[in-house]
């Protein structure tokens, strides 16, 4: 998830943000973050705009190998960047 987060780094400096990496608790022992294979970025502080163009770049600047979701409400809103490779749109090999 290293190249994930170089690349949320530099979109964030764009959108003049403060790119954090969050570790919440997971309940769910087969999540990709045990495998080094998701991240998940705080997104609570940002405006929507700022939200929706991170959200943009982040799909622009990863591709079709990284899938990124932004979810949660309120304190919990985050990006959630995992790397799959294998998906193409909602298709799965």
């Amino acid at each position: 998830m290293l190249h994930a987060i170089s690349v949320a780094r530099a979109v964030f400096i764009a959108n003049q943000a403060q790119l954090t990496v969050t570790d919440a608790w997971r309940n769910d022992p087969d999540s990709l973050h045990y495998y080094n294979l998701a991240v998940d970025l705080r997104a609570k502080n940002l405006s929507r705009e700022q939200r929706n163009n991170i959200l943009g770049s982040l799909q622009i600047g990863l591709g079709t190998d990284y899938q990124v979701i932004l979810h949660g409400q309120g304190d919990s809103v985050h990006y959630h960047i995992e790397f799959d490779p294998l998906r193409v749109g909602t298709l799965y090999y």
